[in-house]
């Protein structure tokens, strides 16, 4: 429901520019749209590069762990999906600086105007699934703090009930072998004589 949502209001917003759009506006902030798109574009490279944290993944559950490898997986998806809207979008601006406002005006009605709803509809997007992918990515931030926190705060930092017991039929093992202190031989004095007998 959320994708349609964005994607009927990038539909408006392109129509919108390519009806209306006043061109001199937008040529002139389409140098600042290079910009941002670059940064946008990497901070996604770099969230990719991301990985699982570093955990004891046999001391979570199973249900735990499923959920939040596809949880990651999902939004990684998402994130692959804006960088490539960004990447339109990008293309759609340095054409359009390549081609410069005088020689775009000259181009026919309904190319300017196509090119006008591509760059609307990619940035609207573009900014949308940005911004709810980074909400989704805070969601996957708690779940790893409550799975963490569950780790921390869990059976795992205390003695479980079999190792209480372990240790308990340690210490009567201990009680009832009766161990005594053994006798240490002395070494007796002895001399021979002239002979080489041994008295």
């Amino acid at each position: 429901m959320i994708r349609v949502v964005h994607i009927a209001s990038a539909c408006v917003i392109g129509v919108a520019i390519a009806m209306w759009g006043p061109w001199c506006r937008i040529f002139a902030v389409l140098p600042s749209l290079t910009t941002t798109l670059s940064i946008v574009m990497a901070a996604i490279f770099v969230r990719l590069n991301r990985g699982l944290p570093t955990l004891d993944w046999k001391s979570i559950p199973l249900d735990r762990r499923k959920r939040l490898s596809q949880a990651v997986y999902d939004v990684s998806a998402e994130y692959l999906g804006v960088l490539a809207l960004a990447g339109v979008c990008l293309a759609t601006v340095l054409v359009m600086i390549g081609s410069g406002l005088e020689t775009f005006m000259l181009w026919p009605a309904w190319v300017r105007n196509s090119v006008g709803a591509l760059l609307g509809f990619s940035l609207t997007l573009t900014a949308t699934r940005m911004a709810y992918v980074v909400w989704r990515d805070l969601d996957i931030v708690m779940l790893q703090k409550t799975i963490v926190d569950e780790l921390v705060v869990g059976p795992s930092s205390s003695p479980s009930l079999e190792e209480v017991e372990r240790g308990r039929d340690i210490q009567k093992a201990m009680k009832n072998s009766n161990l005594q202190g053994g006798s240490v031989p002395v070494r007796s004095d002895w001399k021979g004589d002239k002979s080489g007998s041994i008295e």
